[in-house]
């Protein structure tokens, strides 16, 4: 009966092992003899089963299972098998490749005018270790956690991790620090945002036009501009009098232009316009001419307040005078006085001629 009793014998030995940081590892071997009792050991120490050690047998089939290893679970695994008529041993080697994660690309120190698009992008690598272990990644504004909102948003594609925030404003700036942890490794940059003096005076794109129009007509006199920030004033004047919105007279007021529409051009719209821009970086002051022209003989043409003249039906050089020059309106009403003061003298002359 003895001769039929054997001493423990490995059919199939554990094999090493290569694994990452929380995977599964599984030592397997294939142990003949009768009675066996198997013991696996850690760099020489005993392993006692817990719930991420755990024993396995199936007849003659013998197993460890380590659950989420770390580093230091690398090294040897030795199996012992023991039984009345001998013992026998086996070793396998597990080992732990590093997952050191480092930034392939940068973030760097941005400089920008208020109100623009600014962009955070670095790149986390290797490729091979985030796609086993996605890292976690953490943007900090001045040393606090930035999450997503209307104006700031967070990507995060493979390898690229993109802060990018719209329409910036001055309490934005500072320091961005971007952090990445994988396991028990974390690795951090950070990048500054500057805003870039923006201050400018208010200044003309290009010189205001004259305008010519008929009495009747509509006509636009516009000035184009850029200042930083806006004016703040916006004032128009015909011939040194301050403008103001009416019926007939409407002001468009833009960041980077104003203009006044004219509705039925009549002869004392006729002046030296002027605009005034201030903000307060400084200020500065544009004039043209609106020259009213085509008026015809026996075309009447209405003040303000409500009077109304009509110029004479007569070819002579006082009506193409007052045509050419640039009136206001006590310039028209003198200059009628003037033509018919120049008609009355000029009927004197006849007589005393006769």
């Amino acid at each position: 009966m003895s001769e039929n009793l054997l001493p423990p014998l490995f059919v199939h030995a554990p094999e090493s092992r290569v694994a990452r940081l929380s995977d599964f590892v599984q030592f397997e071997c294939d142990i003949s003899g009768d009675g066996i009792e198997v013991t696996w050991y850690h760099n020489e120490k005993q392993l006692q089963p817990t719930d991420k050690v755990i024993y396995v047998q199936d007849i003659e089939q013998f197993a460890l299972i380590l659950k989420g290893v770390q580093a230091e679970d690398a090294g040897t695994y030795t199996v012992k098998a023991v039984n009345s008529y001998g013992e026998t041993a086996a070793s396998a080697e597990l080992s732990i490749e590093s997952e050191t994660i480092n930034f392939t690309t940068e973030i760097t120190d941005v400089k920008c005018h208020g109100g623009e698009f600014v962009q955070f992008e670095c790149r986390v690598g290797p490729l091979d270790v985030i796609h086993h272990r996605k890292p976690i990644v953490t943007w900090y504004h001045n040393g606090n956690i930035l999450t997503e909102s209307m104006k700031t948003s967070i990507i995060a594609e493979g390898e690229y991790h993109s802060l990018m925030m719209r329409n910036t404003t001055d309490d934005q700036k500072g320091v961005y620090e971007v952090v990445a942890t994988v396991g028990q490794q974390k690795i951090n940059q950070s990048a500054t945002l500057e805003f870039q003096d923006t201050s400018l005076a208010p200044e003309l794109k290009e010189p205001m036009m004259d305008r010519e129009c008929r009495v009747g007509d509509s006509v636009q006199i516009e000035c184009k501009f850029k200042s930083s920030p806006p004016p703040h004033v916006i004032v128009w004047y015909r011939d040194g009098v301050k403008m103001t919105q009416s019926e007939n007279s409407l002001f468009i007021k833009q960041e980077d232009y104003s203009a006044i529409i004219i509705r039925k051009v009549q002869l004392y719209h006729a002046g030296r316009y002027e605009v005034f821009l201030e903000s307060n970086t400084g200020h500065c002051m544009s004039s043209c001419h609106l020259i009213v022209k085509g008026m015809e003989r026996g075309m009447s043409f209405s003040l303000e307040r409500g009077v109304s003249f009509s110029l004479p039906k007569r070819e002579d050089g006082w009506i193409n005078l007052l045509k050419r020059y640039e009136m206001s309106i006590w310039g028209v009403l003198l200059g009628i006085i003037a033509v018919e003061t120049g008609m009355l003298l000029l009927k004197s002359n006849e007589k005393c001629q006769k």
